[in-house]
């Protein structure tokens, strides 16, 4: 599974940070007629080949990693810890 992937959480956050950096980076050059052009890829979920506009994909993207906050955030709260801010008007404008 998933929890696998890394054998320490020193191992995790230098693969987040690298992610992050990977997404910036994307983002810095991405331009506006990207996202009306389509995607493929095959999908192990599906177990088939899938093509979705990649303006759907994007809003996706950062949807479900909203999602997953929100459990965590909950997962914290129910262990009795504070969990951190996440609205993003209070997060620094460069990190």
């Amino acid at each position: 599974g998933s929890r696998d992937l890394f054998a320490t959480l020193g191992d995790w956050r230098a693969a987040r940070i690298a992610m992050d950096m990977r997404i910036r980076l994307w983002a810095d050059r991405v331009k506006d007629e990207d996202f009306q052009r389509d995607m493929t890829w095959f999908s192990g979920a599906m177990g088939c080949e899938v093509t979705r506009p990649m303006g759907l994909l994007v809003t996706h993207m950062f949807n479900h990693q909203t999602h997953h906050r929100g459990q965590i955030h909950s997962m914290l709260t129910a262990a009795g810890s504070e969990a951190p801010v996440s609205d993003l008007f209070f997060m620094p404008d460069e990190l």
